[in-house]
């Protein structure tokens, strides 16, 4: 069984989406200086970098960028992610951890992919691409330096669990 099924976003269009993504929150809000970017797991890290690169341009101001370990005194936060996972429960942890370092205002979750039919209610106030999946189907989204290479990917859910994966949070 091939690992990919198919290639859903080059490197390329990550930036694309990224840039996008970006000019649509900056429309959206009035004012960015009690905003803070929230990244959250393993390639949340680099993904949630790459957009606060792309604020600066957009803005006069830089964005706090930090992880969910760290306490933003903000009102708005923005968690950035790769895709909403197999079930959301990543989302929903990180959603808790904000709440518990102050006092949010506003949340908005920002998605590299959004593959749909996530197990819990939630869902995505920007999103870069929209991938329509079935149920054995999830998104894996490489980036360095967790990854060697870049791009989206449609994958077997089996698959990813043969590779200790976990498809499930």
């Amino acid at each position: 069984m091939e690992k990919y099924l198919r290639q859903v976003m080059t490197d390329e269009e990550m930036d694309l989406a990224l840039s996008w993504i970006a000019r649509e929150i900056i429309q959206d809000h009035a004012s960015l200086d009690q905003s803070a970017i929230v990244r959250s797991r393993r390639r949340g890290v680099p993904l949630a970098e790459m957009f606060h690169e792309k604020l600066p341009a957009q803005v006069d101001r830089s964005v706090d960028c930090g992880g969910l370990e760290s306490t933003f005194y903000r009102n708005d936060f923005s968690l950035v992610q790769s895709s909403p996972s197999y079930a959301g429960r990543t989302i929903q942890v990180a959603l808790e951890n904000i709440q518990a370092s102050g006092r949010s205002r506003k949340v908005n979750l920002v998605v590299l992919v959004d593959r749909e039919h996530c197990e819990l209610p939630i869902q995505p106030n920007y999103v870069g691409l929209q991938v329509q999946t079935t149920a054995t189907e999830v998104i894996e989204v490489l980036l360095p330096p967790v990854d060697s290479e870049h791009g989206v990917y449609l994958c077997p859910v089996e698959v990813m669990e043969k590779e200790n994966c976990n498809v499930s949070d």
